[in-house]
């Protein structure tokens, strides 16, 4: 554990000697900001404004991710326990999982506008995740296993709560894991693109639109902090699961 933290505090140490290598070498802020400066940047950007930016962000990161997740993990469990009904969903999923994010958040902006278009895009790139995640474990599932069950129960919630899941757990949180930052660098980004009247992608838009790059990069870590935040967490909540 003391080895994998002090790997971890020599490789921020290094990130750090290189930026103000950068900064040394191209002797523009406009370029390339001091690092101290956003530091203190970061330290002085949590105000009212930012504070209800960040909030809205959450909230579309989390009805997002839980729409792909219980809609994804449906159909996930159903594709892998039935081949015709995987054959039929499995066009859409491709679909969904190929198309350009920026042709989608366009589309998606000119049908639906500002509102609905930080959600949808959300959703769009979590889905195919849980999906696939829950039918690969559906699959690998040993037969057996079900078969004991169904002896006892016949009932497809309880299936799903105390047979499917205690076996696909892992699998789950990996997902988890992939999503959480996924979900966080999408909605932002289409925040930004849409040019969205809230949310950190409007963060982005301001400090952008008035030169402020010293906030722009402290919303950057700020954003990187945040997803390895939900990472951890989603670990140590596993670990305790174990």
């Amino acid at each position: 554990m003391l080895k994998k933290t002090l790997l971890i505090t020599n490789s921020i140490f290094i990130i750090f000697i290189c930026w103000f290598l950068l900064f040394f070498i191209l002797s523009s802020p406009f370029l390339f900001p001091n690092p101290l400066d956003v530091i203190i940047s970061f330290f002085t950007m949590f105000n009212r404004v930012f504070l209800s930016n960040l909030g809205m962000t959450f909230l579309r990161v989390a009805v997002s991710f839980s729409f792909a997740f219980i809609s994804g993990g449906v159909i996930g469990i159903l594709a892998g326990r039935y081949q015709l009904f995987a054959a039929q969903v499995s066009p859409f999923i491709s679909i969904i999982r190929t198309v350009p994010v920026i042709s989608v958040i366009v589309i998606i902006f000119i049908l639906f506008g500002f509102s609905l278009t930080p959600y949808i895009i959300g959703f769009m790139m979590i889905f195919p995740l849980v999906y696939q995640a829950f039918t690969d474990s559906i699959k690998n599932i040993d037969e057996a296993f079900i078969d004991m069950f169904l002896l006892d129960e016949n009932k497809l919630v309880r299936l799903a709560i105390f047979c499917y899941f205690p076996l696909i757990r892992k699998a789950i949180f990996t997902v988890i894991l992939q999503s959480v930052g996924i979900a966080i660098k999408v909605i932002v980004m289409a925040e930004y693109i849409i040019n969205a009247r809230s949310g950190l992608g409007r963060e982005l838009r301001r400090t952008e639109n008035n030169l402020l790059y010293n906030e722009l990069f402290a919303i950057t870590w700020f954003l990187i902090l945040l997803s390895l935040s939900l990472e951890l967490i989603v670990k140590q909540i596993d670990k305790k699961l174990d």
